[in-house]
């Protein structure tokens, strides 16, 4: 293209214009770049006889692309190649962007904030984050402060282990636990005995008085009833022992003498029979 461009310069320097034996004054009227696949061209126009010629550029093939930007996630790239005919004439264009690829990290939401859904790039690190999921409950760890008693309300502390949240509760108080009735004291002839009944739990007693037995009599004030019935048996007993043994004597003495009278009447019936005499 430039050796035409001289060529023309140097006719239409030559001061000698004359259309009729081709000397023009031509001017460049029209320009057009060669692309990929089609050729340019360059269009001269006489200014005395309007006259025009037309030289094409021809295009036989491009160099490689080479990168003058390299392309990042958000912005594009450049690359550009020359034109193998004329090294004057190259093109450029861009290198869409790469886009981020990005890498979802879950925070999970507490009671005291909620969740994030944080998305980085793993090429250049760009970050932003989304709130993620919503409050959780509290989750609260009961401690006991004051053991309830018969009759008394405990106390509890409840203390969320994430935020920290405290407060206290009431526990019921207890009830009694009752034993059975003990007797402590009998009661006794005239004087009031006690018993009682204790709860298993705190120790507490509830006392109750014994109504006191009725009054006895008692020989010569000193003997009672329970004395006297003891007494007597004793007393019995050694009167109907020998009671007992005088009759077994005077039976065996009563029988031997029945016995000897049998004897004797046996005797005097038998007495010289057959030459028989007892002795």
């Amino acid at each position: 293209m430039l050796a035409l461009t001289l060529m023309v310069s140097a006719a239409v320097n030559a001061n000698r214009f004359d259309c009729t034996a081709n000397r023009h004054d031509y001017v460049r009227v029209e320009y057009t770049s060669p692309a990929e696949n089609t050729n340019g061209r360059i269009v001269y126009e006489c200014r005395l006889c309007g006259g025009r010629i037309t030289r094409i550029l021809y295009v036989t093939g491009w160099g490689e692309w080479e990168i003058t930007r390299e392309p990042t996630c958000a912005e594009p790239g450049l690359r550009t190649r020359t034109s193998l005919t004329n090294p004057n004439f190259s093109e450029t264009e861009e290198i869409p962007a790469t886009g981020h690829k990005f890498v979802e990290t879950i925070i999970e939401p507490t009671c005291a904030e909620p969740g994030q859904q944080v998305h980085t790039c793993s090429v250049c690190g760009y970050s932003y984050t989304e709130e993620f999921g919503e409050l959780n409950d509290c989750y609260y760890i009961e401690t006991i402060t004051r053991e309830p008693s018969c009759g008394a309300e405990g106390i509890k502390a409840l203390t969320c282990e994430v935020c920290g949240d405290y407060y206290t509760k009431s526990i019921p108080a207890l009830e009694h636990a009752w034993g059975d009735w003990i007797i402590e004291i009998p009661a006794e002839p005239e004087i009031e005995g006690r018993k009682y009944i204790e709860c298993a739990l705190c120790g507490e007693r509830i006392y109750e008085i014994i109504p006191a037995l009725p009054a006895q009599w008692r020989l010569f004030g000193i003997i009672g009833p329970e004395e006297a019935v003891v007494t007597s048996a004793n007393v019995g007993l050694w009167i109907i022992l020998p009671i007992l043994l005088f009759g077994e004597i005077m039976f065996i003495i009563v029988k031997r003498r029945k016995k000897r009278k049998i004897l004797a009447q046996e005797r005097t019936a038998y007495s010289g029979k057959d030459g028989y005499t007892w002795l």
